[in-house]
């Protein structure tokens, strides 16, 4: 079984008598559901997810020009190997030349093509030429379902076992930036994990995490780190979309879509907190956890996520009768 949301909507259709109106809408309702869900539960099916992630070059902006509504920035062919990320901003510096004036500054990126970006707010008053500038792409773009990096210092080069994504500090990484911190260049990334958006029209985009990163990359590279992350609710947007479910928990999310509709559409017999205390169940069990989320629960926490303590490694640890008085010791393997 493939469940969708037009699928939940028959269910929910025949449970409550009528069609989940407009107002409440049946994709909000699967969102908040699964939103809900996904965070009730560390649930095993979220974790240690592959991730491969690229990085982009930084840009130079040269002989660029300005619109009439200081709104997009052109130049030919310049932007064509550049992929958008939420929250980029461009840097403009100087322009020389046009019937306006530029207003120097940073501009947050809404959109590109391969000639121009269509930036958020006006960066000229009237058309500007000849304009000079930098496009900083030290932001790297997370899968949409990101949650959290599992372990945090897993995230690794791809090429080389050595170098790696080294994580700091919101204020190191931008004491890197504006060169802050002394020192020689570094040979590895440092990073740590920021928030974007959200942003208008035409990207209309939700608030998303994103890595930030120093120093800025020369050039783009493709699956640059690897590593593993938690995932989270992928949101629906389309009611034939498969939803983002193991086939084990589509019975229990049936219901708790229900109990969320429900409690949007008939309050007046049930709050949405005493609804989801009938889902859950209290602790001293006087009202029961719904079947289905225990069956659920009992089959995610029976999936097996790791092969347990390495063995026939560097280093094992000596292991000791119950009776032994001595220290416990360890032995170190012959690496060759």
């Amino acid at each position: 079984m493939t469940l969708t949301a037009g699928a939940i909507q028959s269910y929910l259709d025949f449970n409550l008598g009528g069609t989940v109106p407009p107002a409440v809408g049946l994709l909000n309702i699967v969102n908040q559901a699964g939103t809900y869900l996904t965070n009730s539960h560390p649930w095993r099916w979220l974790m240690a997810r592959p991730m491969h992630l690229d990085l982009r070059g930084k840009i130079t902006i040269s002989g660029a020009s300005l619109s009439a509504d200081g709104l997009t920035l052109t130049q030919t062919a310049a932007f064509a190997s550049y992929p958008r990320v939420i929250g980029d901003e461009v840097e403009l510096t100087d322009g020389t030349d046009g019937t306006g004036a530029l207003i120097p500054g940073f501009y947050e990126v809404l959109a590109k093509t391969d000639n121009t970006l269509t930036l958020r707010t006006a960066a000229s008053t009237g058309t500007v030429t000849a304009i000079n500038g930098l496009l900083d792409t030290n932001t790297v773009a997370l899968p949409d379902d990101f949650k959290s990096v599992v372990p945090v210092s897993s995230l690794s080069d791809s090429d080389a076992i050595i170098n790696g994504l080294i994580w700091g500090t919101p204020q190191y990484i931008n004491d890197l930036r504006t060169n802050a911190v002394g020192g020689a260049t570094f040979g590895d990334y440092h990073g740590c994990i920021g928030r974007a958006g959200p942003t208008p029209a035409p990207a209309n985009e939700p608030i998303t995490w994103i890595l930030e990163i120093s120093q800025s990359p020369s050039a783009n590279e493709r699956n640059a780190f690897s590593g593993f992350y938690n995932a989270k609710w992928t949101r629906v947007v389309d009611a034939n979309e498969i939803l983002f479910l193991p086939e084990e928990g589509e019975s229990c999310f049936v219901t708790l879509c229900e109990h969320f509709a429900k409690a949007r559409m008939e309050a007046d017999n049930g709050t949405l907190a005493q609804r989801l205390r009938e889902f859950h169940g209290d602790a001293d069990r006087r009202i029961p956890m719904d079947p289905d989320l225990e069956a659920f629960k009992r089959w995610d926490g029976g999936v097996q996520s790791t092969y347990g303590i390495m063995r026939g490694g560097a280093a094992q640890r000596g292991h000791l009768g119950r009776h032994a008085s001595v220290p416990v010791r360890f032995s170190v393997a012959d690496p060759s």
